[in-house]
């Protein structure tokens, strides 16, 4: 079975073999931060330094990132309260198409393992891509 691996930058240190990454830097990043207050990222969108005014933990933002997967409304507070009525609707769009392309996806992270900068056992949405690349609940 695929396992999570946490990404680094200590020196020498190199990803395993086969192994992918599913950080923000690639198009399988989670866009919701955790933080104090929370924060949010949407690459398509210029919302990265936005807050979305609650603390949020790692399993937190694996629940929302799950949620999102499963085609789950989003409700008001998990997007940045600085954003119109229309940028609401706007991001909610793109978070559609977000989650829409990483699902036709899944299949390329099947047995691999993946890789993010949360720690080893924190909840993580590398968790949940891991679950849903290989068909387990």
């Amino acid at each position: 079975m695929p396992e999570r691996f946490q990404r680094q930058r200590t020196k020498g240190w190199r990803k395993p073999e086969g192994g992918i990454f599913v950080d923000r830097t690639t198009p399988f990043g989670n866009p919701w931060k955790v933080n104090a207050p929370g924060g949010f990222w949407l690459p398509t969108y210029n919302v990265s330094g936005s807050k979305i005014g609650r603390v949020l933990t790692n399993t937190d933002a694996a629940y929302l990132f799950m949620r999102g997967m499963d085609g789950c409304w989003f409700d008001a507070w998990m997007l940045p309260a600085t954003l119109t009525n229309f940028g609401r609707a706007e991001v909610r769009k793109l978070l559609r198409a977000n989650f829409d392309h990483i699902n036709a996806n899944l299949h390329t992270l099947r047995s691999h393992d993946l890789g993010c900068w949360c720690g080893i056992g924190e909840d993580c949405h590398a968790h949940v891509l891991l679950d849903l690349a290989n068909g387990t609940p």
